[in-house]
């Protein structure tokens, strides 16, 4: 190797930054999700392999209830392309809570992710008025 072109990419390119989903329940625990702010976990969802992120995500979502909003908000944030049912997945759980602020995320995250994700609100019935608006102004 010549050090006087010596290329940082060269080394950059092959690093690997194991994901952590212990690490994203821990930051998002102690710094929940704000809708509209950039949250600092985001990278670390996208700089993993996407399938395991995915069902890491989903298995957190179940054993901490703590972290649920904000685990649905930043799904809602991805690329749906690479995570399509597996955000669905987390989306019908989370229609179906019965913390409304997990709903309302919910909600957030199909109006993030675009017209497919919108479906999945098509006959959900919120008994919370407010949230039932919220969905009503979605779909028109």
């Amino acid at each position: 190797m010549n050090k006087d072109n010596f290329d940082m990419t060269d080394i950059v390119d092959k690093i690997v930054i194991p994901f952590d989903i212990d690490q994203v329940v821990k930051m998002v625990t102690e710094s929940p999700v704000e809708p509209g702010l950039t949250h600092y976990a985001e990278s670390l969802l996208r700089g993993g392999p996407w399938l395991e992120v995915a069902h890491k995500v989903i298995q957190a979502y179940q054993e901490h209830e703590s972290a649920r909003r904000s685990l649905l908000l930043l799904m809602g944030r991805l690329d749906q392309s690479y995570y399509g049912r597996e955000i669905e997945t987390l989306i019908v759980r989370g229609l179906k809570d019965d913390d409304k602020f997990i709903r309302e995320a919910a909600i957030r995250a199909t109006e993030t992710l675009g017209p497919e994700a919108r479906d999945l609100l098509r006959g959900h019935q919120d008994e919370n008025l407010w949230l039932a608006k919220y969905i009503d102004q979605i779909l028109t």
